[in-house]
């Protein structure tokens, strides 16, 4: 039924296959794990437990919004694309392994972000939605043999200093 609650009953939920629901899919308190080979469509759901793609091959692919606690991408050699919609992410988004692809998403973050694994932004849009300091994905610079700090009278590292500073 459209708009209908699911008890999930806090279960964790594994598909190998494509979640396709006809209205608002809202599960209660479970993790849902996205796991497999083949490519995955997946329609828009809400859960108060995490997402997690532990896929060895393939791509996952949402469809349409998804609203979670936190969005985990663990699986090497797998892409978890983030398609289309407003995915809202209430913790945190970490990438261990394989690759969290943007899509033409939109992505609300209160929690950090960090990745290990590859990001590939696409048309992402990122909102962070945190109340305090966000840690975003780590960025290293790293000047290499022929360093400088200016270049044609521009400031290589401007405002970097500053900007970091008041975060630690």
């Amino acid at each position: 039924a459209a708009g209908a609650t699911v008890n999930t009953a806090g279960f964790q939920y594994t598909l190998n296959g494509h979640l396709f629901n006809s209205g608002t899919l809202t599960l209660s308190g479970s993790n849902i794990v996205f796991d497999g080979i083949l490519n995955q469509l997946i329609n828009g759901f809400t859960t108060t437990g995490s997402v997690t793609s532990i896929k060895t091959g393939g791509i996952a692919r949402f469809t349409s919004a998804v609203s979670a606690a936190s969005l985990i991408v663990n699986g090497a050699g797998s892409t978890l694309n983030l398609g289309n919609g407003l995915h809202t992410i209430s913790g945190n988004v970490t990438i261990t392994a394989g690759t969290l692809r943007g899509g033409r998403a939109s992505l609300e973050v209160a929690g950090n972000i960090s990745a290990a694994g590859t990001f590939t932004g696409d048309t992402l849009n990122i909102t962070y939605a945190g109340t305090a300091a966000q840690t975003r994905h780590p960025i290293v610079l790293i000047p290499g043999v022929f360093a400088f700090d200016t270049i044609a009278g521009i400031d290589y590292w401007y405002r970097i200093p500053a900007a970091r500073q008041p975060e630690g």
